[in-house]
């Protein structure tokens, strides 16, 4: 769980390749992106005090590192 309160995953399979999960507990919205590159299985992940991610690929020995931009909604 981030500082934000959302909790974050990936989910690896056949017919969902390497997505990145953000699931919100409070609005119980989910929201995802495609991880680039392929071929990899995100094994561990990791967030810092700056609240990146950071993920551990198995199968193509890359760390990849999602970067948080603070947003604002209009609705």
């Amino acid at each position: 769980m981030t500082a934000d309160g959302a909790v974050w995953y990936v989910e690896t399979g056949e017919d969902t390749k390497n997505v990145l999960v953000r699931f919100n507990p409070v609005t119980k919205k989910v929201l995802t992106w495609p991880i680039p590159g392929g071929g990899g299985t995100v094994r561990n992940m990791e967030h810092d005090q700056t609240g990146n991610l950071w993920m551990a690929e198995s199968g193509v020995g890359r760390i990849s590192r999602v970067t948080m931009k603070k947003t604002t909604s209009t609705q």
